[in-house]
Formats: C-alpha cells, structure tokens, sequence
C-alpha cells in the first residue's frame, strides 16, 4: 500500500509545494500565486485519494523541527504575497444564526500548510514502514483537520485576489 499510485501522487504534490516554497526563483508577486494556486489544488487534489490507514506507532512529529527552517520559509512567503489580511466567516455552514467573522492570514496559511507537509515528508523519507504509516497518517489527519481546511482559504483568497487584479 506505501507504494500505490494515490500516495505516490500525493508525495509528490507534497515535494513540489516545499520546494517551490524554499525556493527564491525570482518570481514577481502574481506569478508567485499562480504557482501556489496551481500546487495547492494538486495537493488538495491527491489529498482526497489518501488511505486511511492506522499506524502501528505514533511518533512526534516535531522531533525534525531543526531541519526546517521556518523563519526562512516565512520571510519567503512574505517577500512574494502582495496581500496578507482577509476576511474569514467562521461559521459558514450555520445559516441561521448571525455571521461570526475573523481576519484570516495568507502568510500563515501557507507556512503552516508548508510545516504540515515537510514535517510528514521528513516521516516519510524514513526507510521503514512503520514511519511512512504515521506520515501517511499525519498527511491524511491534517488534510481533513488542518492543512486542508487552510489550502481551501487560501484557494480562495488567492483566486478572488487574481480575479480582482488581472
């Protein structure tokens, strides 16, 4: 199962939006979003075609957090967004009841999106099975409870900001 096709895929969306994101390739602010966009939506994507599986062990996430160097990453995301702030409706789905509204932020979207990734990519990276569950397990749980919730934000911004600006 570690090797089918839909977390084949879904590794490899999961490469090309950590690189691109540690990578200063000079892009102006516009193409920089089209890039994000287009790697978000292949992420969000292969992140339906994602097995549920159960690990045997769970391992923290966090114990390869020296090898990512957020700060970096962040100041790269800011360098290339030309917005940050956006409204946010937080409870969406209740019709009925008065909008709660939020500011949400571009910039934290895609770095935490980014940290989701790279952490579960170092797990995977592993050479036994039972670190490439957990990722699997980490990628899967964070598409429905995290990462997933942010990529749709962004989408959105990202979409509505390109639209407004062509």
């Amino acid at each position: 199962m570690l090797t089918s096709q839909p977390i084949k895929d879904f590794i490899s969306a999961a490469r090309a939006y950590c690189m691109f994101i540690e990578t200063d390739l000079g892009h102006d602010p516009r193409q920089f979003l089209r890039t994000v966009q287009k790697d978000l939506l292949t992420l969000y994507r292969a992140g339906l075609d994602l097995p549920d599986i159960t690990p045997a062990t769970t391992i923290n996430l966090e114990a390869n957090d020296h090898k990512i160097h957020m700060d970096r990453v962040r100041r790269m995301i800011t360098d290339h967004l030309p917005l940050n702030r956006y409204w946010n409706t937080l409870n969406m789905l209740q019709v009925n009841e008065p909008t709660q509204v939020s500011t949400g932020d571009l910039i934290d979207d895609l770095a935490a999106i980014y940290l989701d990734l790279k952490r579960g990519l170092l797990l995977f990276e592993a050479h036994d099975n039972s670190t490439k569950e957990e990722a699997i397990w980490e990628f899967r749980f964070g598409y429905e409870k995290h990462w997933g919730n942010r990529c749709m934000d962004a989408l959105h911004v990202i979409h509505r900001y390109l639209s407004a600006n062509q």
